[in-house]
């Protein structure tokens, strides 16, 4: 799991980090399908559910947080209103979740 993981992780931050740099630079549509697009972390979180259904209960990022749609809702939100600073802010916010996190089988 730690290898998967470490990688899953890597590939995560990528991810959203690619998401707060268009912040501002690209159109705000295509940063909100970035945003909705599955990052490593739905990948693995899927595989470990065995499948799509409860693959949210399975993030190990975001499962104790009611998941990432909440997250992802309000960066969109805060994009099309034209707050680019405070979607910026979530954004990182959500890069250093990613960052700070372990697995489960590691703590």
């Amino acid at each position: 799991m730690a290898v998967r993981w470490d990688q899953a992780q890597r590939r995560a931050v990528k991810h959203w980090q690619q998401v707060v740099d268009g912040i501002g630079r690209r159109d705000p549509l295509a940063v909100v399908s970035e945003i909705n697009e599955l990052s490593a972390l739905c990948e693995m979180a899927r595989e470990d559910a065995g499948g799509e259904a409860g693959r949210c209960a399975h993030c190990v990022v975001f499962a104790d947080a009611g998941q990432c749609v909440d997250t992802r809702l309000d960066i969109t939100a805060l994009l099309l209103d034209g707050q680019l600073d405070g979607a910026r802010t979530a954004g990182e916010t959500v890069v250093r979740r990613i960052a700070a996190a372990s697995p489960p089988e590691l703590l």
